[in-house]
């Protein structure tokens, strides 16, 4: 079918698409179905939620569609055009829609040959965009695939070019995959930012890593003795052994935990978030994010891979308002407390009031042998309080000078 394409295009300038039949696809909220109105333009038809019809056409071109893919909310059409005005050759060519149908972008490089967008796929906020590039004399002979990574606004962030033909190119992870040698082993990645993933590759790793390890490879490699394809992100704590062409490596994976320091003390409940692992609070499973309300002495166990643990040891006081330590009160009083509270050795539950004159011990115990101990009187006989005397006969002197004054004043009248 192709060798016919380009004997018309070179010799003719006729394109093939009259007859072609439509693409229809499924992109999310609908179906989207491209067809030929006539031998320049397409017609694109979106039904299903915010559908749309639009012709796109242009005098000067023919359009030759590909594919379409929906992705990062567009509609990305491809496949190659016509320029009539330019020269006999077909160009590259990606038309990207907006959601309600309208033309965003519409890009053709002319590299010299005849070119087609064979590819375009969706990797972590990129577009990679695959072309191949042949020549056409006697017999069509292949030259070159070229490999384009775009931004979100098409704007061109790295470009390869390769003199192979790829077989096979596929999306794992944060990586473009290429196979190109015929054979069942992929040759190349290629990742978002434009590096370059090559089977020959040698690691450097750090003993230590924390959260997540995203670790870039083509083919098999091998994490604590399990085979694992084309790249992997490693989240989950543990020690790791990873092996790759003969290779050994060996590092740990730490979890991120928010929400508590080791050895801290809090005096308010505290939450607590744990990236990855199996999590035990003084041996009990915990969920992420679980308020800790009660007073004690905790352990926070996080349980990774291959006999991996972190310990995270803290303590939570009681909240106890209305009390102080040592203290003796003369009026009653009303005390809030969390926990397990013992007022002289009865237990007791929050408010608690003491109406009654007396030496008391409140105890509060918490988790994991944690207790905290308030003792205090209450006395509501008024002892004699030199200050408080001397308050009062002060206010008498000027309470008595006010009443002489007024004396006085009225006299002199």
């Amino acid at each position: 079918m192709k060798k016919i394409v380009f004997f018309i295009l070179l010799f003719m300038v006729v394109p093939r698409t009259i007859n072609a039949s439509p693409i229809i696809r499924e992109c999310g909220t609908g179906e989207i179905e491209i067809d030929y109105q006539s031998t320049k333009g397409i017609i694109v038809v979106k039904r299903g939620t915010e559908p749309f019809l639009v012709h796109l056409e242009d005098d000067n071109a023919s359009y030759y569609i590909n594919e379409v893919n929906c992705e990062n909310g567009n509609y990305v059409i491809y496949g190659y055009a016509h320029f009539h005005s330019a020269d006999t050759y077909y160009d590259p060519l990606i038309i990207v829609l907006n959601d309600k149908g309208e033309q965003i972008h519409l890009i053709s490089n002319d590299l010299g040959e005849l070119e087609e967008v064979v590819e375009v796929l969706w990797f972590d906020n990129v577009y990679g965009v695959i072309t191949e590039q042949i020549s056409y004399e006697d017999d069509p002979q292949f030259l070159n695939s070229y490999v384009t990574l775009y931004d979100n606004n098409f704007n061109i962030l790295e470009e390869y070019i390769f003199m192979e033909d790829f077989t096979e190119s596929i999306i794992h992870e944060s990586m473009l995959i290429i196979n190109y040698n015929y054979d069942d082993e992929y040759d190349i990645g290629i990742k978002s930012n434009g590096e370059e993933v090559f089977t020959e590759q040698i690691f450097e790793f750090d003993s230590d890593y924390y959260g997540e390890l995203y670790i870039p490879y083509i083919n098999a490699a091998y994490i604590n003795n399990e085979e694992q394809v084309n790249g992997i992100t490693l989240v989950y704590p543990g020690i790791y052994d990873f092996s790759y062409n003969n290779q050994m490596y060996t590092f740990n994976i730490h979890p991120i935990v928010v929400g508590v320091t080791d050895k801290e003390v809090y005096d308010i409940p505290i939450s607590i978030n744990v990236s990855g692992g199996n999590v035990f609070l003084n041996g009990e499973l915990y969920m992420n994010n679980t308020i800790i309300y009660k007073p004690g002495n905790y352990k926070l166990e996080i349980i990774g891979t291959n006999d991996y643990i972190k310990e995270i040891e803290f303590t939570i006081k009681a909240e106890i308002d209305g009390v102080i330590n040592g203290h003796t009160y003369q009026d009653d009083l009303l005390i809030n407390f969390n926990g397990e509270g013992y007022l002289n050795s009865n237990q007791v539950m929050s408010p608690l009031i003491i109406d009654k004159e007396g030496d008391y011990i409140l105890r509060i115990i918490g988790d994991n042998g944690y207790s905290e101990e308030y003792n205090f009187s209450l006395n509501k006989t008024k002892s004699f309080d030199i200050v408080d005397f001397i308050q009062k006969i002060d206010i008498f002197i000027v309470v008595g000078v006010i009443l002489a004054g007024v004396v006085i004043i009225k006299k002199s009248k």
